[in-house]
């Protein structure tokens, strides 16, 4: 089973990404902030495959948790980081710090699930 980290401030937004992920048997993993996300990834680092972050949220940057999670003594995380931000010059700094690519809230859940499958349509090989 795939699982998510995702980072996000709004508890309306959180909730309705939840439900979305794991309606689809994706199991979720969440903090509110850029701080608590810290413990959060650390104790699931070996098992999260993607991680949806509010590109604006807490008092640390989140694009110095982003450099954080994909720093090699620290997070060294492997998987997709999928941003969340609609703001240009929010959206650049994630991609400079290390996500992956970035998208608006309302499209968050599906393209996570797109993501997720094919990476298991990678990991299954040819038929």
């Amino acid at each position: 089973m795939a699982k998510v980290l995702i980072v996000e401030d709004n508890q309306a937004a959180l909730d309705r990404i939840t439900r979305l992920l794991e309606e689809e048997g994706v199991e979720v993993v969440s903090a509110m902030t850029t701080e608590s996300a810290v413990p959060v990834f650390v104790g699931h680092r070996e098992t999260i495959n993607l991680i949806i972050m509010d590109g604006v949220l807490g008092t640390l940057e989140t694009d110095e948790l982003v450099q954080l999670l994909r720093d090699p003594e620290m997070g060294n995380f492997k998987g997709t980081i999928l941003a969340v931000s609609g703001l240009a010059h929010v959206n650049e700094k994630l991609m400079k710090a290390g996500a992956d690519e970035t998208v608006n809230k309302d499209e968050a859940a599906a393209r996570a699930l797109q993501l997720l499958r094919e990476k298991s349509t990678e990991q299954q090989g040819p038929s």
